[in-house]
């Protein structure tokens, strides 16, 4: 069973100047040209510079794990010799870097 909506939690940027609820929101909804949105989201030059970006954040995801790994274990005498730190600071700033220019490319164009 469904709840009649009363009006009372709907906004008045939903609300038409008529007053039927969710007619300007629906208007505004179907106004959107979702296939241009499609094509300069996903269609870019700046996808690659994503790609790479988001591989640089999972690669510092393995880092920032293995870090954590290092420093639970159970053998203190077991020193590693990576860096995993240093490897999970560059590849986050990077990562971050990479996708928030692609991100800034994407939705300027």
């Amino acid at each position: 069973m469904q709840a009649h909506c009363t009006g009372a939690d709907i906004g008045p940027l939903a609300r038409a100047p008529d007053g039927r609820h969710g007619a300007a929101m629906m208007e505004r909804w179907l106004a959107i040209d979702w296939e241009a949105l499609w094509q300069r989201l996903w269609t870019g030059p700046w996808q690659g510079t994503a790609t790479v970006g988001g591989a640089l954040l999972a690669i510092a995801c393995w880092a920032g794990m293995a870090e954590r790994r290092r420093a639970k274990r159970q053998n203190l005498d077991r020193v590693g010799c990576m860096p995993w730190t240093m490897i999970y600071v560059l590849c986050f700033f990077l990562g971050c870097v990479l996708v928030g220019g692609a991100l800034h490319t994407a939705l300027s164009g």
